[in-house]
């Protein structure tokens, strides 16, 4: 076991010191310093393996702060502990949804992982299977351990109320039904083949677990849940973690490692090709089925690029209206339920003020909002691979007035799509801000809806032309593009995230963002024949 434990250490270690030096090599200046022979050097290699060694505890505890953070503390400070304090109970109600109900069916040890340092260890070296399984498992459970220990140890001195002993009581009830869990899993893939969740059971897990830690935060005076202490005791952790290590003892006798291990390696395989094939994949038609349609009356009137983008449309229609009536329907469906709770439930009235008073005081809010519902990047995608992909290779589709031309369909297009979310959301608060008495208050927040939804509909798509970020083998190598999306991306966030934002500073930053939008217009006319070129 040690032997095979030191084989797999010393391979993930030579894996990750030739690509911290092949990253080092690619940064301007520093790449210059770096030879190739360095690839070559034991001494080197092996100081810098024992370096990575003791810095990858380090950034284990990062990654498990950044998910306590977003999951956990994030919460707590955006609501902000006037509004709402979360008690032992609810942290620890919070944690289990988490862990159990949606963690243990993406992230249990014998679950196949996409790593190719795993398919280079059982298939081409002399490991034994089973023993590189349970050490998979005892390196999950280690780091599962200490690393969950040490964070929560930290939030107990935090929050005086929260009790280290009781989360790490928590602790191992979570480790001893996810023993259990690969047991499960371990006889379905004797039965079937397959290591992944039956449906019906993921669709209950995933709503259980997403209801579990919501209802804290939102519903907590409407849906009292006060059954962990009950639940979650030293006896019950106790009894479940012994029944994990039984589990993982009959697993260790009975377990089919080598075809697991098989499996695994077919798996890696499909993920690597679909990595490889992903940005040709993403808003691609590839069925014969998806070409077949019927022209409208409306796409027959049309000629020229009209008829050609309206052809193009209806095609898409699968990978672009779709969303967007998915997301009509979830919009749609978020106001039906706040009308119908202040119209049938006693407090639901009090629940509807809320929401609405939160929505309008935190105006940054809706930056993140309506970026994340309106038609970006992924549109300039799908415009890409379908169509720009084989027509810039002709000269005509370059001219200057066609570009323009196809631009403004484009445009028109997109605004559409995401006026009508946008429509939809202004609706909704218009009949809540009527059943309030609050209808010219709410009028600034749906002119920043409309603005924004304006400004991500013309930015993104004004980018694309500008930069034509994509190779002709959808591969995307502008970082302009790349960097300016990023940075609205995190710009949306930031505003999202902060708290009591003065409303002058946010419509400053709404005319900034209006006088952007105009001038990008101004020079996509100027600029975009001459940059709307295909990257080979």
């Amino acid at each position: 076991m040690f032997k095979t434990a030191k084989l797999i250490h010393d391979l993930h270690g030579a894996w990750a010191t030739n690509g911290f030096f092949y990253y080092l090599s690619k940064i301007p200046l520093v790449g210059k310093f770096i030879p190739e022979k360095i690839y070559g050097m034991i001494k080197i290699k092996g100081i810098w393996n024992r370096i990575l060694f003791f810095l990858t505890p380090l950034f284990q505890c990062i990654r498990k702060g950044l998910y306590y953070s977003v999951f956990f503390l994030g919460p707590m400070m955006y609501f902000g502990k006037s509004q709402i304090h979360l008690t032992a109970n609810d942290f620890l109600q919070m944690f289990f949804a988490l862990n159990i109900f949606l963690g243990m069916s993406m992230n249990h040890p014998l679950a196949p992982a996409a790593v190719v340092e795993n398919y280079v260890l059982t298939q081409f070296l002399d490991v034994d299977t089973r023993k590189y399984f349970f050490l998979r498992v005892i390196k999950f459970y280690l780091n599962y351990f200490i690393f969950h220990g040490l964070i929560l140890a930290l939030i107990s001195k935090w929050v005086p109320e929260i009790s280290f002993g009781k989360f790490l009581t928590g602790l191992f009830f979570v480790m001893g039904v996810r023993g259990i869990w690969d047991f499960y899993m371990m006889g379905r893939f004797k039965r079937t083949g397959r290591m992944n969740m039956p449906k019906v059971l993921a669709v209950l897990f995933g709503a259980t677990g997403i209801g579990l830690y919501v209802q804290p935060l939102f519903f907590r005076q409407w849906v009292q849940l006060n059954f962990w202490d009950k639940l979650i005791t030293p006896w019950s952790a106790m009894l479940l973690f012994l029944l994990g290590i039984a589990s993982y003892l009959m697993l260790w006798k009975n377990g089919e490692y080598n075809r697991l291990a098989r499996y695994e390696a077919s798996y890696v395989e499909e993920m690597s090709e679909k990595k490889a094939d992903f940005r040709t994949q993403v808003g691609t038609l590839t069925q014969e089925k998806d070409f077949r349609m019927v022209l409208s009356p409306a796409t027959a009137q049309k000629k020229g690029y009209a008829y050609l983008h309206s052809i193009f449309f209806q095609r898409n229609y699968k990978i672009i209206g779709k969303k967007v009536l998915r997301k009509l329907y979830f919009i749609g469906g978020a106001f039906l339920v706040l009308v119908g709770m202040a119209l049938f439930f006693p407090k639901g009235q009090e629940m509807t003020e809320k929401f609405l008073s939160g929505a309008l005081s935190k105006m940054g809010f809706w930056f993140f909002v309506v970026n994340f519902f309106c038609l970006k990047a992924d549109y300039n995608a799908i415009l890409f691979n379908n169509m720009d992909r084989c027509l810039l290779n002709y000269n005509f589709y370059r001219r200057p007035k066609d570009v323009l031309t196809c631009f403004s369909i484009r445009l028109k297009r997109v605004l559409l799509y995401n006026f009508s979310l946008a429509v939809l959301t202004c609706l909704g608060f218009l009949i809540l801000a009527k059943m309030q008495g609050k209808v010219l208050e709410v009028l600034p927040l749906l002119g920043l809806i409309c603005l924004l939804t304006f400004f991500f509909s013309v930015h993104y798509l004004a980018l694309y032309y500008l930069t034509q970020p994509y190779t002709e083998q959808s591969n995307a190598k502008s970082p302009v593009y790349s960097i300016a999306n990023m940075a609205v991306y995190w710009g949306s966030w930031i505003l999202f995230m902060k708290k009591n934002i003065p409303n002058g500073v946010i419509w400053w930053i709404a005319a900034a963002i209006f006088v952007y939008t105009l001038c990008i217009l101004f020079v996509v006319v100027k600029k975009a024949p001459k940059t709307f070129r295909l990257h080979r």
